[in-house]
């Protein structure tokens, strides 16, 4: 939200879930046992059409994973989930580091360590 005209320019929600390791990425499943793995999902990151382009998006996703490593502090979080509405929005969360779902292509994660690797040079 732009703090001058109190319109919403862009946003994001987050919230904890768990995936099956059958949904995940070798990379993230990868060492664990039959167990859920803990995710934190990103059910939305959205930026208005006269905003994009701007660089918002990527402010906010920073944002977003800036939150979700605290929260990886205090909870058990493998990786971000994301579910991509179109393959620009894909395209979008790739260029990131986020890794395709081997059963859908727009479901992508992101490892912890690698998120943190992200936060460290962006």
């Amino acid at each position: 939200m732009h703090r001058h005209d109190r319109l919403v320019r862009g946003y994001y929600a987050l919230t904890a879930g768990s995936i099956n390791r059958e949904d995940a990425p070798q990379r993230i499943s990868q060492g664990l046992a039959g167990h859920p793995i803990g995710v934190a999902v990103m059910g939305r990151l959205a930026v208005d059409a006269s905003q994009q382009g701007e660089g918002l998006g990527t402010t906010l996703l920073q944002d977003a994973l800036m939150r979700v490593e605290q929260a990886g502090d205090m909870i058990a979080i493998r990786a971000v989930l994301v579910q991509a509405v179109n393959d620009t929005a894909r395209d979008f969360y790739l260029r990131f580091g986020f890794s395709p779902s081997p059963i859908d292509e727009l479901r992508l994660m992101l490892l912890m360590k690698d998120l943190r690797a992200f936060l460290r040079t962006g």
